[in-house]
């Protein structure tokens, strides 16, 4: 009996490389343009944001050492932009800062993550009851982003010196694809092979991934196909599955 399908291997395969060039390519163009390229922490970008008591409004953030200045832009022709002569609207000085409000601010961006999901729940099939299986696996995960910052200058220390704090929740919704394994038995193809092994599988499906400041992690809902040969015998083979997913920010 043959285990490998090498021609199924090799078309899903080329399927990969392709999806890893764009991956890089991405990267790359997104790398280029961003100083700051940590999610939870504020970049230089444009922001949707308001200050308790006041209207909403889109800023610029620039970053000018340890100085946030705030410049007031607005869309034209579909463009952002503002007036080169203008002052900053709002400039926090992170050393020694002198803001006695709260500024809450909204950033919108596409997420591209390298993710890992290392527990996955498998519900009942076939005679095999519902499974948690930790597993190795790597994808590629491309969605769209929400972050929320809340600057607060409000409070002080012991000796009457603000403390500036920056807190950060982000949500992001999206797709992966990525190469994975699984075991293969007796038991998880219905006694149609005699032998165990770990078996080669393309993981496709959706994520939900939720950020609090440094703190990272997801929910995936996710199928899997087996590569080989054996995969009509597979009993999970493109049965849904929920999966803990944990992720590294690529840009």
């Amino acid at each position: 009996m043959r285990i490998f399908d090498y021609d199924f291997f090799y078309s899903t395969l080329r399927s990969g490389i392709l999806l890893a060039s764009a991956c890089f390519t991405l990267i790359g163009s997104s790398c280029s343009s961003i100083k700051n390229p940590s999610k939870f922490g504020l970049g230089e970008g444009v922001y949707r944001s308001s200050i308790e008591g006041s209207k909403a409004q889109s800023l610029y953030l620039e970053e000018n050492g340890e100085l946030l200045d705030f410049y007031p832009i607005e869309k034209r022709d579909r463009e952002w932009s503002g007036y080169q002569s203008q002052s900053p609207l709002i400039t926090i000085n992170k050393a020694n800062p002198e803001f006695s409000q709260k500024l809450h601010l909204m950033k919108k961006s596409f997420d591209l993550d390298l993710i890992t999901i290392p527990i996955k729940y498998r519900p009942a099939a076939a005679q095999v009851p519902s499974q948690i299986n930790s597993v190795l696996n790597a994808a590629a995960y491309f969605g769209y982003r929400m972050d929320y910052y809340q600057l607060d200058g409000t409070k002080t220390n012991p000796i009457g010196k603000i403390n500036l704090a920056i807190d950060h929740f982000g949500f992001s919704l999206g797709g992966f694809l990525g190469i994975g394994n699984s075991e293969l038995s007796p038991t998880t193809t219905l006694g149609n092979i005699p032998l165990e092994y770990e078996g080669i599988v393309l993981s496709k499906g959706i994520a939900a991934i939720f950020a609090v400041n440094k703190f990272t992690m997801g929910i995936g809902l996710g199928w899997d196909n087996l590569l080989d040969s054996n995969r009509s015998f597979w009993i999970y083979q493109n049965k849904p599955w929920l999966g803990l997913a944990i992720g590294i920010n690529l840009n």
